[in-house]
């Protein structure tokens, strides 16, 4: 256990706070489990829709995974809650992930779309996963695989999925980023939804202007020998920025559940105010 004194403890409020912001994991990771458990979608459901066309795959492949992911740094970031101590930077990076990843998720099922522009967009994030592949390989010096063998690397992956989409007359999309999607899939519909990835993406690198987010609930710093020593991340925008990505979860594990046709009493989560300052 951590001495009284110790920076990283957690006031007993936040830790309230917080753990009802995360009391709905275990739901969500139920929801996760059917999901990564549904090979395709039931009948009548968009997925069979989607199956009418060619590399549907890649939308309940990428949405599946990107639930996924989410999930694991919502339950990761849970168990250190329940440890009873706050890391200054580490929990907005766990954060950061579940707001993308969920985002993702939505942005591939939209059940707005049409079938071809949702294949469209799976099509492209799977151009988005070679291309990143291909720069790993190029980066540890790995060579492309000879053209007669079995194996592909990144780059040839990438060259073949374009050459398929424009012969299958797949409308080519650029893949938008993943702040872009966050602003187009907000956790909370009601507020301007890129500022809560922004801010956990200033801690997750670093950035001194994440300073900023301390200045919009209570600010606490410490001199020692004449000498500034860290600020602590404030306690109450981290609650705020938790349940936004909890809620960013439920939304992913709703639409995906749609979309697959698997839908049934699922998990629940407040949404916080439209900006932490409200």
């Amino acid at each position: 256990m951590p001495p009284d004194n110790d920076p990283y403890t957690i006031d007993e409020k936040t830790v309230e706070r917080l753990l009802r912001a995360t009391g709905e994991i275990d739901v969500i990771g139920q929801h996760v489990g059917r999901i990564r458990g549904a090979r395709s979608g039931s009948s009548g459901s968009l997925s069979e829709a989607d199956n009418q066309l060619p590399h549907s795959g890649y939308i309940r492949g990428q949405a599946t995974i990107a639930v996924s992911v989410a999930y694991d740094h919502l339950r990761a970031w849970s168990l250190i809650i329940e440890g009873g101590t706050l890391p200054n930077y580490a929990p907005m990076t766990l954060v950061r992930t579940a707001l993308e990843t969920s985002a993702l998720c939505r942005w591939l099922v939209d059940p707005t779309l049409s079938s071809m522009e949702r294949v469209a967009r799976g099509v492209s994030a799977q151009l988005e996963d070679h291309d990143q592949r291909r720069k790993f390989e190029t980066a540890i010096g790995a060579g492309e695989p000879p053209e007669d063998g079995a194996a592909r690397g990144g780059g040839q992956r990438l060259r073949e999925l374009m050459r398929l989409r424009d012969a299958e007359g797949i409308p080519p999309l650029m893949f938008p980023g993943p702040t872009a999607i966050v602003g187009m899939y907000p956790p909370n519909p009601k507020s301007e939804g890129t500022w809560p990835y922004r801010l956990a993406s200033a801690f997750s690198h670093g950035k001194m202007w994440s300073l900023v987010g301390m200045n919009l609930g209570s600010v606490r710093a410490a001199r020692e020998s004449g000498q500034s020593i860290p600020l602590t991340s404030d306690q109450g925008i981290l609650a705020s920025m938790t349940e936004l990505a909890v809620a960013a979860a439920v939304l992913a594990v709703q639409d995906i559940e749609g979309y697959l046709g698997i839908g049934g009493p699922g998990p629940e989560a407040e949404v916080p105010g439209s900006h932490p300052a409200g």
